[in-house]
């Protein structure tokens, strides 16, 4: 049987990669220009002082292998979901252990910060617009109790969690975000109309899942 597989907004994730590792790069061209003017003081306050920006540096070096995995550039699957089991990433989990998904959306700003409330607002009343691109994070039910979140971001969020919500999972959020502002919606995917006009609410799982696969 065949699975979904969902990926990563390769142009977006180009621009993020490139705007980030920019601004790490200016920061350690001025950090590590510092440290040099510095040490050439040629005394121990100086060394001292020095070797502070040096570790600094060493922490900056450090985050660039982070940005380079946070906004993957290949067209490789992030999310795997099949009837029973999702991947997410590397990791494979059982439905049935996810106890909750959420989905969040960022928005652009439209205006003001009152134009910018009355259209989140209205945003998060409306069914989400196919092939948007977010952020989709699991929450792992664990043997020990605690709860482990799996990230990811890719394109077509909403037709991943669409396809979650039509295998069983019942429990999951979508939040929409825009600068400092953020709105929970208030659409239910239970509301979805299929092609023939039913709501997935009054389709069995069976049907559902003959649908996707």
């Amino acid at each position: 049987m065949e699975s979904k597989k969902f990926y990563p907004d390769i142009a977006l994730n180009k621009s993020k990669k490139l705007k980030y590792l920019s601004l790490l790069l200016l920061f350690l061209f001025f950090v590590g220009g510092t440290a040099i003017v510095i040490a050439l003081g040629k005394n121990s306050k100086s060394y001292v002082m020095a070797g502070s920006l040096g570790i600094i540096i060493i922490f900056i070096i450090a985050l660039i292998p982070s940005v380079i995995k946070q906004y993957p550039t290949k067209q490789v699957a992030l999310i795997e979901i099949s009837p029973k089991e999702v991947k997410v990433q590397n990791e494979t989990v059982k439905i049935s252990d996810i106890s909750k998904v959420r989905m969040t959306i960022s928005l652009n700003s439209v205006g003001k910060k009152d134009e910018n409330m009355k259209f989140i607002k209205e945003t998060a009343a409306k069914k989400p617009e196919e092939g948007l691109t977010g952020d989709l994070d699991f929450v792992i039910r664990q043997k020990n109790g605690k709860d482990k979140v799996l990230y990811s971001t890719i394109s077509n969020c909403p037709e991943a969690l669409t396809t979650l919500y039509k295998l069983g999972l019942k429990h999951y959020e979508i939040l929409y975000s825009l600068g400092k502002l953020s709105e929970l919606s208030t659409f239910r995917l239970e509301e979805t109309l299929t092609e023939d006009g039913k709501k997935l609410s009054d389709i069995s799982k069976k049907d559902r899942v003959k649908q996707l696969f």
